[in-house]
């Protein structure tokens, strides 16, 4: 079925037939000729097969949509929504707005899933009356599969709440996870948005009332699309907006105290993480915007966080933790050493970056603040 969506972005609604689909997995599709048959392949061959496949095509400007089509025309649960091109978030909302599966899943369309994964998430999820049931991944390339899971679960048997399990409050990748939709049939992506699985996620994980784990990896993440925005440095400062939208939703429900601690963790995580993506030249700009973002925060209770959060999730590398250990001293100074180091091209980059009268009584302060500590 190929649906046509007007330049309005008018709601798209369809009649209910007697017996819904048990699970609607969404794939948002832009340029991605290189990997869709793959990722279409995996989802025809559930072994669970009361699904609808809900392919948008986000103005692919490739043959996308000509392979959608070709796929459709065989397997009568696909479903195409063909728009202009406005965003992974619009093509997801567009999805969402039509879908009739009890539970919902997401997919990108580089990406795979196991041929068990909607049969064993729909029964766990029927078995604990489950809003969320997480499971795991693994990151995959070219060249293979790797052999260690992409998330390190905290051991949760039956069913949990998210927003009592930090680490899984914490969680907010949109694709690791089945979701009722029921939860998320009030709840839209931020459109015009990067990172915009952060503040979806954490608004459904506020709300889901039950959760259940399948700590095994069913979902493949694939790490060498050249095309992805994950490793695009373009997209970094998106973050910082990002977490504005994080904040509103904690605002909205009341709950900025009581998790802002987490989520300033949290930041530090992401912040330090995409430090790696940029360009010497603005590295500047995002350290002085993170550091004044985390301006009062309780450092120590942040690292503790911070350090378990990682310790589940993927190591610490030198250069992440000398970022941080700038972040904490307050100054960009302490960076600069690092940022010269990969190239003394990037001096005049530094210089660029540092109002002079200012940064020097930063530096004199700082300094000071360290000769007292050695002092102690």
């Amino acid at each position: 079925m190929l649906i046509q969506q007007q330049r309005k972005n008018i709601r798209i609604g369809l009649a209910n037939p007697p017996n819904c689909p048990g699970v609607s997995i969404i794939i948002p599709v832009y340029n991605a000729e290189k990997y869709l048959r793959e990722c279409l392949d995996s989802t025809v061959r559930q072994t669970f097969t009361n699904i609808e496949i809900i392919c948008v095509n986000d103005g692919s400007s490739d043959c996308s949509l000509q392979i959608l089509k070709e796929y459709a025309s065989l397997e009568q649960r696909i479903i195409i929504i063909d728009k202009f091109n406005s965003g992974l978030s619009s093509a997801r909302n567009a999805a969402i707005d039509i879908a009739r599966g009890k539970y919902v899943l997401f997919l990108d369309s580089d990406d795979l899933i196991d041929s068990e994964l909607c049969a064993r998430a729909y029964e766990k999820a029927e078995a604990l009356c489950a809003d969320l049931v997480f499971f795991n991944a693994v990151p995959f390339t070219s060249q293979g599969v790797s052999t260690e899971c992409f998330f390190k679960y905290p051991v949760v048997s039956g069913v949990f709440r998210p927003t009592a399990i930090a680490l899984f409050l914490g969680q907010v990748s949109a694709w690791n996870r089945l979701y009722r939709r029921s939860l998320i049939q009030n709840i839209r992506f931020v459109e015009g948005l990067y990172y915009e699985d952060q503040p979806f996620s954490v608004e459904v994980n506020i709300l889901a009332q039950r959760a259940g784990l399948i700590d095994q990896p069913l979902y493949y993440y694939r790490r060498d699309n050249p095309s992805s925005l994950t490793g695009d440095y373009r997209t970094c400062f998106g973050i910082f907006d990002s977490f504005d939208a994080v904040k509103k939703v904690l605002c909205k429900y009341g709950v900025e105290r009581k998790y802002g601690t987490l989520f300033a963790a949290y930041e530090v995580v992401n912040y330090k993480n995409r430090i790696h993506l940029l360009p010497a030249r603005y590295c500047a700009t995002f350290f002085s915007e993170a550091r004044r973002r985390l301006q009062g925060v309780n450092w120590p209770e942040i690292m503790d966080l911070c350090q378990e959060y990682n310790r589940r999730f993927w190591p610490w590398s030198r250069t992440e933790r000398y970022f941080v250990a700038c972040l904490r001293l307050g100054g960009y100074w302490a960076y600069i050493p690092r940022t010269l180091a990969s190239d003394l091209r990037n001096i005049k980059y530094v210089f660029y970056s540092l109002p002079i009268a200012g940064r020097i009584c930063e530096w004199c302060c700082v300094l000071i603040s360290l000769g007292c500590r050695r002092d102690k």
